[in-house]
């Protein structure tokens, strides 16, 4: 691809006026766009504040314009624009629970402005690594950005609206109901199906193995509020994939044939409360309504 824009980019330009729209009456798309824009985009000047920095304003004008992550990051209106009143809170497209990633909601999973640079840069952080769409974005888009610019886009998303960055929060500590569990309780059930699926790659402690699997304690996807993305992960499984750096993280199988929706259930109620500070407990009816499409 680079030697072939390479000689495109070697071939003198002809000064060619543009074709004239010839389907504007029977296909009239643009006035309806136009006024799309209107309703849901009336404002596309870049984000201008004289009280932020130099830093902070490079990061507004790739955050809110050429990387558009509002697109997923910020929840739709009826009109399937973006709902900008609700900026960055998250939403949901294709299945998968899209997180928050406003600067509070960042901070309370243990980010702060290296390890979020970190992230968009490798795609690998204590976090946790990028998967599914976003792996696409930290692969093939802000991995191959400045450094510059990618600590620009960590230091706007991590900065609250009075200018300032809340601290990174530790990660959670284990639930006494998942730490010492009952005998034969769901999360006893939980934890014996964690030892005995996932530990051979996550660890026993869910210290994860560098290069085959990413860690679960302080993974992000374990403490979100909504269990979707890890029952999800854990029904199709993750392909292998390829980091910078020359990394990479094993193929996780996929768990829908092997597990019922009772242990995936008592599976995912265990991680989360053992990792990800959650207590409440996955159903078997929730992974029942995410299996459906997979079983």
């Amino acid at each position: 691809i680079d030697a072939l824009y390479a000689y495109l980019m070697s071939i003198p330009p002809i000064a060619v006026a543009n074709k004239s729209n010839s389907g504007a009456f029977s296909l009239p798309v643009r006035p309806f766009m136009n006024f799309w824009n209107l309703l849901n985009f009336p404002n596309r000047s870049a984000p201008e504040n004289p009280e932020r920095s130099a830093q902070w304003l490079r990061g507004a004008y790739l955050v809110q314009g050429v990387g558009h992550c509002a697109s997923c990051h910020t929840p739709q209106n009826f009109m399937m624009g973006v709902d900008f009143a609700r900026d960055f809170q998250g939403g949901e497209i294709n299945g998968w629970a899209i997180p928050n990633i406003t600067a509070s909601s960042l901070a309370k999973h243990g980010f702060d402005v290296a390890t979020l640079t970190q992230y968009l840069s490798t795609g690998i952080a204590p976090q946790g690594t990028s998967f599914a769409d976003m792996h696409t974005v930290t692969h093939f888009s802000t991995s191959a950005m400045k450094v510059e610019d990618v600590e620009a886009i960590a230091t706007y998303l991590l900065t609250d609206a009075d200018g300032s960055i809340p601290p990174a929060a530790s990660a959670p500590t284990p639930l006494p109901e998942a730490e010492s569990p009952a005998a034969d309780s769901n999360m006893a059930i939980g934890r014996r199906t964690y030892l005995a699926a996932c530990a051979g790659c996550h660890g026993s402690k869910g210290e994860g193995i560098p290069n085959v699997a990413p860690a679960m304690y302080g993974n992000a996807t374990l403490a979100m509020d909504s269990a979707q993305n890890l029952i999800r992960v854990v029904l199709n499984g993750i392909p292998t994939q390829t980091f910078t750096g020359n990394q990479r993280m094993y193929a996780m199988p996929p768990f829908a044939h092997e597990l019922s929706d009772e242990e995936i259930a008592d599976l995912s109620t265990w991680m989360r409360a053992q990792w990800g500070g959650q207590a409440t407990a996955v159903t078997p009816s929730q992974v029942s309504s995410i299996a459906g499409s997979v079983r």
